[in-house]
């Protein structure tokens, strides 16, 4: 039941705009309803080290994110005509969605827009992912996510970029 209530309490997220609950207040809010073990997990999923966490619906999403990632390898490499073998990793399950979303993804040639592309795919991965589950564990992993990927998109500016690139 306390699920009910973490869930309907937290905020709406998006990529673009102002991200209205940070890592830390999202974490005080699932101190109290999940165990030490599923806060772990959260820990986890918000530092993008979900590989390593035990939860079968997050290793769910690596599998996903793992056939993504191979997809983006097979087409980058084909794009630069080098070996895929050493890029892929093993990954359980196949969608034919993610494939061809992201042969389309990789069409773009603006590669601001390609990224902000694989993100909403990651998104909707995610939102995916717990639609049956909409009040539990699951909800709190995507959240983490989707979290995750605003944090990171919020985060971003031109200035620190350029300086990055030089």
């Amino acid at each position: 039941m306390a699920l009910y209530y973490l869930i309907a309490s937290l905020p709406a997220l998006t990529l673009e705009g102002p991200v209205p609950i940070g890592r830390d207040r999202f974490m005080a809010a699932c101190v109290t309803t999940v165990s030490a073990e599923v806060l772990a997990d959260i820990g986890l999923v918000l530092d993008g080290r979900e590989r390593e966490a035990a939860n079968a619906w997050i290793c769910a999403w690596v599998n996903r994110d793992t056939q993504l990632r191979n997809a983006l390898a097979r087409l980058r490499s084909a794009r630069m005509d080098v070996d895929e073998g050493e890029y892929l990793k093993e990954h359980e399950g196949f969608d034919v969605f993610l494939e061809k979303s992201a042969a389309e993804i990789m069409g773009n040639a603006n590669p601001l827009e390609r990224e902000l592309a694989l993100a909403r795919l990651r998104w909707k991965m995610a939102e995916d992912m717990a639609v049956f589950d909409a009040f539990g564990l699951p909800a709190v992993f995507s959240y983490a996510l989707r979290l995750r990927l605003a944090l990171r998109w919020s985060g971003l500016a031109a200035d620190k970029g350029r300086a990055a690139v030089r």
